[in-house]
């Protein structure tokens, strides 16, 4: 960013940054990077990918930054060095850092994979209509509705983040319950494996408030025929 950019009068002074500059430049780049949309958009374009990740804590980043001397003299401010990092969540970390995945549950998140993947191929013949029904049935004979879960203030009071996960729909396991972001992650993830008719078929998965609390479900757009 160019001193007009970060709307202060020179980035140095003296051989240093001004203290301007640095507020500015923190406060420019906070705008410009938003992290928190990304992540939203990671996490919902990926609901397998992130079955370990505890959105409960979120993630951090810090970067560096230092000065580019630009052709006519001036300066400008660069960040370098971006460093996020993304927090593990209960029941996968594989220490107290909550910095590295444990790779017995990584083993269980691949299993549960190769579970979606059969039903998949099970209904792969099937028209796109009878397919999405299909795989509404799967789920739900698959797993119930984890009450316990519901009321969790979080995933550490519960212990694991699979209530929240589609892990638990396609672990095998008929005493593993979801809420309803397990179903709706669930119903997403078979629809992004699936080789549909049309081109036209999507599933999304949405946030938004079922009477006083959150809720998550799937909206599927295809043809009418």
């Amino acid at each position: 960013f160019t001193a007009e950019d970060l709307g202060v009068s020179t980035i140095i002074s003296g051989g240093a940054i001004t203290d301007e500059a640095k507020t500015s430049f923190r406060q420019k780049f906070a705008d410009e990077i938003n992290f928190n949309g990304a992540f939203k958009c990671l996490l919902d374009d990926n609901p397998y990918i992130m079955y370990w990740f505890d959105k409960t804590i979120g993630s951090t980043f810090r970067y560096g930054y230092g000065t580019v001397r630009n052709s006519d003299g001036t300066y400008s401010l660069k960040a370098s060095n971006l460093q996020v990092t993304l927090y593990v969540a209960p029941g996968y970390n594989a220490d107290d850092t909550y910095l590295t995945v444990d790779p017995t549950a990584v083993n269980a998140a691949k299993e549960a994979s190769a579970n979606a993947h059969q039903i998949v191929f099970a209904h792969e013949n099937e028209g796109d209509y009878e397919k999405i029904c299909s795989y509404k049935n799967e789920i739900i004979d698959l797993v119930a509705y984890n009450d316990d879960a519901a009321y969790a203030t979080d995933f550490e009071s519960y212990g694991t983040s699979d209530p929240w996960q589609l892990i638990w729909v396609f672990d095998g396991d008929p005493e593993t319950k979801v809420v309803c972001e397990g179903y709706s992650k669930a119903m997403q993830y078979l629809c992004e494996l699936s080789a549909f008719r049309s081109p036209y078929v999507e599933c999304y998965s949405v946030t938004g408030t079922l009477g006083d609390g959150g809720h998550m479900w799937n909206i599927v757009v295809m043809d009418d025929n």
